[in-house]
């Protein structure tokens, strides 16, 4: 239990208290106390109470930290340890004061608060307790990265180390602000990665920020939340390829004007480059494609360098130079269900291109396929909002029968 302690109050303490009564009897006042403030009674020291109570041990993490008093008010609250002070708040009367801080892990706090009352009645408490170990800490990986500069079909992408059992209480804590409002929703793809995207595709020049305020959260199953951090990022110019595979074209788009179109090769008949939109994962100036201890088929079977490579599929499809089929670009698919372009074009797209950039592949006969990176935009948004993040049937957009592929690369 905290030790009190009494003490006279000087001249100041008096005058404060005199200047309260005449607060009280200001013009249109009656002189009594304004509806819901404590009644202090004159001669009675104030008491005060401290959760948790001194010595309690193994603390939950979403515990706050709360101090509270009876015929008086609070003048200072202080909660202190080795990681540094839990900040909190008063409520109107100074009758409790909050923690808005979570504590930390096997963390030891000390608490000290004094209460003034009537006439010259002071009351100091303190109090000390340890907050719990929890078995695991939940931790976080955030693309976009912080400063980023990306496309309008970047998804907001948290990976946590542990499965998240408590997901929609994970998610409340995910705290969105834009510079520009737009209409999104969360989608769990798994118990330890949850997506948002917008309905449409970000405006350019957005600003966003994601607050991840996971301290003192129960995520579940022994999971606990220590940390909190913010992610800022910002969206670039509107960059819109569109592949067709038909014309066996590519048509480059920035901010809603066309600034270059060429000739490509996409995947042959029977290794068909994935259809839909999607949105550039990442780029390479040089990547080494090996299949020689993978492919089941000999004609699979290659190992070459490639350069000016931007990656829009996990599973390995990329727009590339490809120098071995420029006699077929513009006429013929002819790879294993990349995107190939002349060394210049290729190269020139390499530069131009952001992660986040939208590649939107039309006139296919290999459907989307909803279990790879890079496909978020070809999920319905009323499948979006409604959760079903891996569907097992194809978008509505899809209108060919699917071709199932195998290995992508050059």
């Amino acid at each position: 239990m905290g030790a009190a302690v009494r003490r006279r109050m000087g001249a100041a303490a008096v005058a404060l208290l005199a200047l309260a009564a005449l607060a009280a009897c200001g013009p249109g006042g009656s002189g009594n106390a304004p509806s819901g403030a404590p009644h202090i009674e004159p001669g009675v020291p104030p008491t005060m109470t401290i959760t948790p109570a001194d010595g309690t041990s193994n603390v939950r993490l979403d515990v706050p930290v709360r101090v509270s008093t009876a015929n008086g008010t609070l003048r200072d609250v202080r909660v202190t340890s080795e990681m540094g002070s839990l900040n909190g708040t008063f409520d109107t009367y100074r009758t409790t004061w909050t923690s808005s801080d979570a504590v930390q892990p096997g963390t030891r706090y000390q608490v000290s608060a004094t209460a003034a009352g009537a006439g010259d009645l002071v009351t100091t408490s303190i109090a000390a307790f340890t907050a719990m170990s929890p078995q695991h800490v939940l931790t976080t990986d955030v693309q976009p990265y912080g400063g980023a500069v990306v496309g309008i079909g970047t998804p907001i992408v948290v990976n946590f180390n542990r499965p998240v059992l408590n997901r929609a209480a994970v998610q409340k804590r995910l705290e969105l602000t834009l510079s520009r409002p737009v209409e999104g929703a969360w989608n769990w793809f798994s118990s330890t990665q949850v997506r948002y995207r917008p309905r449409l595709p970000w405006p350019s020049g957005e600003k966003v920020t994601l607050r991840l305020n996971l301290a003192g959260l129960d995520a579940g199953d022994g999971v606990w939340g220590t940390q909190t951090r913010s992610v800022d990022f910002s969206i670039g110019d509107a960059h819109v390829s569109i592949v067709d595979l038909v014309a066996h074209t590519m048509t480059v788009a920035s901010n809603g004007q066309v600034v270059r179109t060429f000739p490509i090769s996409g995947g042959r008949p029977e290794r068909p480059t994935m259809g839909g939109p999607h949105n550039v994962l990442f780029k390479s100036p040089s990547m080494v494609f090996d299949t020689t201890n993978t492919a089941t088929n000999p004609a699979d079977s290659y190992r070459l360098t490639s350069e000016w490579d931007v990656n829009f599929t996990s599973g390995g499809e990329f727009v590339h130079s490809a120098p071995w089929s420029t006699g077929s670009q513009g006429y013929a698919n002819v790879s294993h269900g990349c995107v190939n372009a002349s060394p210049a074009n290729a190269e020139w797209f390499y530069y131009f291109s952001q992660v986040g950039d939208i590649i939107n592949v039309i006139n296919y006969t290999r459907a989307p396929e909803l279990d790879q990176d890079g496909t978020d935009w070809a999920r319905p948004w009323e499948k979006w909002v409604a959760g079903d993040a891996l569907l097992s049937q194809h978008p509505t957009t899809a209108t060919v029968p699917r071709v199932t592929g195998g290995s992508e690369g050059p």
